[in-house]
């Protein structure tokens, strides 16, 4: 999986919000209003879902791994800042149902994908 400059910068852009989502004292001279902060990181969200989905070069297996990777990611973060004591200013936590029904949708698209990649290998094996 190639990682270029925008995966990486979004990437980077996205755990800083959520560094600061949960730990909004760690930089005491930056404060971000919860309805910006909310918008940015849905934003940077999407972005990271869509980024490598229109990427012409890139094979649907590859597609498939960069998702499964991206969301075990944002997953693994919001378990580590609530693990180490984080509050999401957001309501960005374990127990909000709607991180479930994304991540829920999320898998199912990703094994759309997945059968999409099957699908493609058996037609090529033949």
């Amino acid at each position: 999986m190639k990682l270029n400059f925008f995966d990486a910068l979004n990437r980077i852009i996205l755990t800083l919000l959520l560094v600061y989502d949960f730990f909004p004292n760690v930089i005491p001279f930056i404060n971000i209003p919860k309805s910006i902060l909310t918008g940015l990181l849905i934003l940077t969200f999407v972005i990271s879902i869509f980024t490598n989905r229109f990427q012409k070069h890139q094979s649907s297996r590859l597609t498939f791994k960069w998702q499964l990777l991206s969301t075990g990611y944002i997953l693994a973060l919001i378990i580590i800042f609530t693990l180490v004591g984080g509050v999401s200013q957001v309501g960005i936590s374990l127990t909000n149902p709607f991180l479930w029904i994304v991540l829920v949708i999320s898998i199912f698209d990703s094994v759309k994908v997945y059968k999409e990649v099957k699908v493609s290998q058996l037609n090529t094996k033949t």
